[in-house]
């Protein structure tokens, strides 16, 4: 009886670091998996051109803008230099992006610089999340101003097939 509870004393805290050593493993192992899958976020050719060229002879008036999202074209004059822009601090983040003071040169003419708030994916997140953010684009430049919306003043489209 003695030596069983000798036995059990003794391979308990043995236990406890072995599935403790486990558990970080496990969890470094799912990190970098998760990391390795959003730093793969390719579009196809095919659907980078789907993406600019849209479908606008599809679009029914019936239906919701954002039903349709993937519908509409992007419009080349929103793109916005990535050099011209400075980033600054992040003002808020959620779980599939974060927001960043910046200053864009140029954006607003006559304005030489104009104080402007930058969208930004988070890496981590899925090709699904980069997919909403492209529509989301779409659908705010496809808004135009309006007093109750953040307006949109232009993009960053460079190397849009990577993410």
């Amino acid at each position: 009886m003695d030596a069983m509870v000798i036995l059990t004393v003794s391979a308990t805290p043995i236990l406890v670091v072995a599935l403790t050593v486990a558990s970080i493993f496990y969890y470094r192992y799912r990190k970098k998996k998760k990391k390795k899958q959003s730093r793969n976020i390719t579009l196809s050719k095919e659907e980078t051109e789907r993406y600019l060229r849209g479908q606008p002879e599809s679009l029914n008036p019936m239906m919701a803008l954002n039903e349709q999202a993937d519908l509409l074209p992007f419009d080349e004059h929103w793109h916005f230099p990535a050099e011209k822009l400075k980033l600054g601090e992040v003002l808020g983040s959620g779980a599939f992006g974060y927001v960043l003071k910046a200053v864009a040169i140029g954006i607003c003419p006559p304005e030489p610089k104009t104080t402007v708030a930058v969208k930004k994916r988070n890496p981590l997140s899925s090709l699904e999340n980069y997919k909403t953010h492209l529509m989301e684009m779409k659908i705010m430049s496809h808004l135009g101003m309006h007093l109750n919306v953040v307006n949109f003043l232009g993009v960053c489209t460079k190397d849009l097939a990577h993410g």
